[in-house]
């Protein structure tokens, strides 16, 4: 039986999560980004592990009222199972604990999965950034 556990991610899983977001993701952060980014000040990051296998992560930011989603990813095995849906959840409450009046976050407009998963987490469309991700590759901002 598989057993789905979702903790604060911790240091030595670092090189683990660069590995599994260098297979999800079409731009995957540095090793060095990754590294820096979860030391930042204001940095909540989670990792969803089934039977000890990471199976996800998620990293956000809090800069004094507002919140933003950085990245969430999920292996390919693991996907369709909630994951994601969970560790939304678990950022959104952390964000919350910090008193965020506003939480954003932006996905490719082409990512049609991404965007149905935060719409059903409450997130809503607020607007289009042409070209964020190159030419002719828009992203969606999403509110909360």
């Amino acid at each position: 039986m598989l057993e789905l556990t979702i903790t604060p991610t911790a240091p030595e899983e670092v090189p683990a999560i660069y590995k599994l977001q260098s297979r999800c993701l079409d731009k995957p952060w540095s090793e060095a980004t990754v590294i820096s980014t979860l030391q930042s000040r204001g940095v909540s990051a989670f990792t969803a592990k089934y039977n000890d296998a990471i199976a996800g992560t998620i990293v956000g930011r809090t800069t004094v009222d507002e919140s933003e989603i950085l990245t969430l990813f999920v292996a390919a095995e693991y996907r369709r199972k909630g994951i994601g849906y969970q560790l939304v959840e678990c950022l959104l409450q952390q964000f919350r604990k910090a008193n965020s009046r506003k939480i954003f976050l932006e996905v490719a407009e082409t990512n049609h999965a991404a965007l149905r998963l935060y719409e059903s987490c409450g997130f809503t469309k607020s607007y289009t950034r042409q070209n964020y991700y190159g030419p002719g590759k828009h992203a969606v901002v999403l509110t909360f």
